[in-house]
């Protein structure tokens, strides 16, 4: 795992609480083969 700072500038991850981040990166793994967030953002990164 290298540094996300794309995923945490981006989307602001950084200022959710910890527990709402551990939450939205589950689901950022999720939307890496569907492209998709729950809340509809699209998803523009490719995993490295």
């Amino acid at each position: 795992m290298g540094n996300s700072t794309t995923l945490k500038d981006e989307l602001g991850s950084h200022t959710k609480p910890r527990k709402e981040t551990i939450r939205f990166i589950l689901d950022y793994s999720k939307a890496l083969e569907v492209k998709t967030l729950n809340s509809g953002m699209e998803i523009d990164m490719i995993k490295n």
